[in-house]
């Protein structure tokens, strides 16, 4: 856990007390209406972060698709788009506070030592059906955002931003490749 000092600023008092307490059952069905609400999304979410993941005719070809966003997801925890055979399968999130070292994400050319991506991405393990979500503060904030009253989920979201990009990087291709 990160240690406190006197100059502490609020904003790094609060995400060490979060620190210490997520994830809260709260937090967990907050993640679990945000991954349902994007599951139900239809083709690319339209946003210019997400543009960098595709070409313009592959953002269209999957523009009208209502089981993209399921197919990368269960491309992304089990290795395949299929559907597990029968009833017996659960795709398991699990929360923790950072990924450890040997699940290393892309580091850019000159950032200084101990830098980690904001937020976090996730991690699949394909063969248990298990996910890692590494919980930090911009995460947090991604998830418990509110939406506006009446939203007809057609507004792009930084959890959906931030699902959708890690869905692409990971399984956007032919091939399959974990993170």
């Amino acid at each position: 856990m990160p240690s406190c000092a006197d100059d502490t600023t609020d904003d790094t008092m609060i995400a060490l007390v979060m620190w210490a307490i997520w994830p809260t059952e709260e937090l967990e069905t907050m993640f679990t209406h945000k991954l349902s609400r994007y599951l139900h999304g239809v083709g690319h979410p339209d946003h210019p972060d997400l543009h960098a993941f595709m070409t313009a005719s592959e953002h269209n070809q999957d523009k009208n698709d209502p089981t993209l966003h399921s197919r990368l997801f269960m491309r992304f925890c089990k290795g395949s788009q299929l559907m597990p055979h029968g009833s017996d399968w659960e795709i398991k999130v699990s929360f923790i506070g950072d990924l450890p070292n040997t699940k290393a994400h892309f580091i850019p050319e000159g950032a200084p030592p101990g830098w980690k991506p904001e937020p976090l991405l996730m991690y699949a393990h394909t063969c248990t059906g298990e996910i890692d979500v590494a919980l930090n503060g911009t995460l947090v904030e991604y998830i418990t955002d509110t939406l506006p009253p009446n939203n007809d989920g057609s507004l792009v979201t930084q959890f959906d931003i931030w699902l959708h990009s890690n869905l692409m990087r990971s399984c956007g291709g032919e091939d399959f490749t974990a993170l």
